[in-house]
């Protein structure tokens, strides 16, 4: 009897996570019915965390509109209702975006295995600890600016100049921990980086985030 009671629960743990993967798909079809337009809903989320952008990108000497457009130009074309299960998808050992900004899992270990410090990035104790980090707003956006400054520092360092907004925005999607600096091409972007610099050049969010005079 124990024996099979053993069996049940081994099968059991096998087949949850897919059932609840399932059911959270469904729920995210339903949703996606139910939902605001992906822009405005873009625009509701970076407008609301004004304050907190600000004040990182102080922290790191960064323009809130280039952020600003950044996060808009990353959310615009790799946000969509499946990013509700990023979380879920992480703890499952796979390496989606998460949270406000976006950042892949690996991108965040990258930068606590490279760059942590004590001050501003701190060494996770454990994978599970790293993911609520991901999905805590403060903590995700301090990450995500200070991860915008290392792309910048790295362009600065190798071409002597300030990349553009469109630069900046499409190594953020494509991952700058993934390239040394000699394989930086500064003519290079994908759509993200193009919807970025549109975003930058508009009127969109324009009183929360102005652009410099």
């Amino acid at each position: 009897m124990q024996i099979c009671h053993g069996l049940y629960l081994s099968c059991f743990q096998r087949i949850k996570y897919p059932i609840k993967f399932l059911w959270f798909a469904l729920w995210g079809i339903f949703l996606s019915s139910c939902n605001k337009s992906p822009e405005t809903e873009i625009d509701y989320l970076i407008g609301s965390h004004s304050n907190l952008i600000r004040e990182n990108c102080r922290l790191f000497n960064i323009n809130p509109r280039v952020y600003a457009s950044i996060i808009y130009g990353e959310l615009k074309n790799n946000y969509d209702e499946w990013d509700r299960f990023d979380s879920f998808r992480a703890r499952i050992g796979m390496d989606p975006s998460v949270g406000f900004a976006q950042i892949k899992v690996s991108t965040f270990m990258w930068i606590e295995d490279n760059y942590a410090n004590g001050q501003y990035i701190s060494k996770s104790i454990s994978k599970d600890d790293l993911i609520d980090k991901m999905l805590n707003d403060s903590i995700n956006i301090l990450y995500s600016v200070f991860y915008v400054r290392l792309i910048t520092d790295k362009f600065i360092e190798k071409f002597k100049r300030e990349p553009s907004v469109k630069t900046i925005a499409s190594y953020y999607g494509k991952g700058i921990d993934y390239y040394k600096g000699e394989n930086l091409d500064s003519s290079y972007f994908n759509q993200a980086g193009k919807t970025s610099e549109e975003f930058y050049i508009s009127n969109k969010l324009i009183k929360k985030f102005p652009r410099p005079i």
